[in-house]
């Protein structure tokens, strides 16, 4: 394609036939582009213009929609539609609370690569981990591959980007002693304790265990099987989902003793509450509701749980349950599957690149069961 060249005015133009097919002459209708003062600027500009249409394969009109505009179209048409709550959630708390604060009002036509990147360093010299960002800069890939698949823009301005790296450092793991002082702070909220004491012994994620409903457990084979969660979703406030977010989510956890009993001290005391509130107590079914029965919210909880920790100068927030239940197991020589099956990981990988620094410890138990087994034999 060669452009031709026109003078109006002052100004110079390069004019291409880029644009929709005219039905009458069934070419490409001509556009008119500004060139410059020049000639010479024009036949510039022409040249830069052709060499990203070959690249990119077709000629997009630019929009004037801005990238917040455009994201919450984005999540209107497609994300809605096609993913799970839990992750129309968390893309609307990213795209709300991080991007479009600061890239909002950026119209799409005018996003750069360098404008995407510093917008990643702010975030980390605010203290934001790596993997946060990571997580805004898919959000963000994504997004904008539709806004070219759609015609929106002729190219991704996020994939000239870098999303900042991982430092990996093994994370602190609490010990039975923390769990001891953490559990005695909350002998004044039951509930909370319960809930604790529950996780750390499971494993589950605190959606999951919120979302555990009586009909899920058998206190005979002493199972809990994990098959809702409760999250909040904006416009509806917390609802119970039926289904957690992969397959791998869907699994059955074995029950210690010390948890079967207090499944066994909870059931009565909710029965007992339902008696007395009667017509106002809201049986959803669940292990863990709150006073009349509703759900819990999965953030509060977490909230208290990270505040308690902090006065005591501990630095875990209530995930850190679930990595104490799996560095408890590998820690006492269990099999890295079983492990990975009990979490809900979808495969072993996942499990040994996040507990690998528990697994040293693991292989001298390992020996040192294996010496006394054959301590005869020596």
């Amino acid at each position: 394609m060669q452009g031709s060249f026109q003078k109006k005015g002052n100004r110079w133009y390069f004019v291409l036939r880029v644009g929709e097919i005219d039905p009458k002459t069934g070419q490409k209708k001509p556009k008119w582009f500004p060139g410059g003062t020049t000639k010479k600027e024009a036949q510039k500009k022409c040249a830069e213009f052709l060499a990203k249409y070959n690249a990119e394969g077709s000629y997009v009109e630019p929009t004037n929609m801005t990238l917040g505009e455009y994201l919450d179209y984005w999540l209107e048409n497609y994300v809605k539609p096609n993913w799970s709550d839990m992750t129309i959630e968390s893309k609307r708390y990213a795209i709300n609370g991080s991007i479009k604060p600061a890239l909002g009002h950026i119209k799409l036509k005018n996003l750069k690569p360098s404008v995407i990147q510093e917008f990643y360093t702010s975030l980390i010299n605010k203290g934001l981990m790596a993997s946060t960002v990571q997580n805004y800069h898919t959000t963000l890939k994504t997004a904008l591959k539709y806004a070219v698949t759609w015609k929106f823009i002729g190219s991704n301005p996020v994939l000239a980007t870098q999303p900042p790296k991982n430092k990996k450092a093994p994370f602190e793991v609490m010990t039975p002693a923390d769990l001891k002082r953490i559990l005695d702070v909350f002998k004044e909220l039951p509930d909370d304790k319960d809930i604790i004491l529950f996780t750390s012994m499971t494993g589950m994620r605190i959606g999951e265990v919120l979302g555990l409903k009586w009909s899920n457990v058998n206190l005979e084979s002493k199972t809990a099987s994990v098959r809702h969660i409760v999250l909040r979703v904006t416009g509806q406030g917390l609802i119970i989902k039926d289904s957690p977010k992969t397959d791998s989510s869907r699994r059955t956890v074995a029950l210690p003793d010390a948890i079967v009993a207090l499944l066994k001290r909870r059931k009565k005391q909710l029965l007992e509450s339902k008696m007395r509130l009667r017509s106002s107590y809201q049986d959803n079914d669940l292990v863990f509701p709150s006073g009349d029965g509703r759900p819990m919210c999965p953030q509060a909880v977490s909230r208290r749980f990270t505040k308690a920790t902090k006065k005591l100068g501990m630095d875990f927030n209530f995930h850190g349950l679930r990595h104490f239940y799996a560095s408890q197991l590998l820690a006492n020589g269990e099999n890295i599957k079983i492990v990975q099956e009990s979490l809900g990981h979808k495969d072993a990988s996942m499990t040994l690149n996040i507990y690998s620094h528990v697994m040293p410890e693991a292989h001298a138990g390992a020996a040192k069961r294996l010496e006394d087994s054959l301590r005869n034999l020596i």
